[in-house]
């Protein structure tokens, strides 16, 4: 599915910058919270979601600072994620797999820390700053 679509006002401003909103699609993590469990998780559905994004950069901003590329691959998932400027625009690619598999009890610990960094990498923000 592709869509193209214009949005006055995409972007919060903060002084001399603007700041994109979150370009990625999300993952998804089940039953992760408590840092401990006393059972295993079960991820039933297998699923593959992929997202690219383009944002014209406005005239007279150029990019500041672009989110670092995430690779995670992992028995559970795989997540991606890569901002990159090309020409006038911000292009950013993103993709999961999910698995559909059981994560036992002794490996949840390294199954929350990989959830814990995609979701810390669906935090980023594009900054873009005014031209001097």
């Amino acid at each position: 599915m592709s869509l193209k679509c214009q949005a006055a006002q995409y972007y919060a401003k903060a002084g001399d910058m603007i700041i994109l909103p979150n370009l990625s699609s999300r993952g998804n993590c089940a039953a992760v919270g408590p840092v401990e469990r006393r059972h295993r998780i079960v991820l039933k559905a297998r699923s593959f979601k992929r997202n690219e994004v383009r944002v014209s950069i406005p005239a007279g901003f150029d990019v500041y600072y672009l989110p670092e590329d995430v690779e995670l691959d992992n028995p559970y998932f795989e997540y991606r994620s890569n901002y990159q400027k090309q020409g006038a625009e911000v292009f950013h690619f993103n993709e999961y797999v999910s698995k559909g598999t059981r994560v036992p009890v002794e490996d949840y610990g390294a199954y929350r820390e990989q959830c814990r960094m995609m979701k810390d990498s669906l935090s980023n923000r594009v900054l873009l700053r005014k031209k001097r």
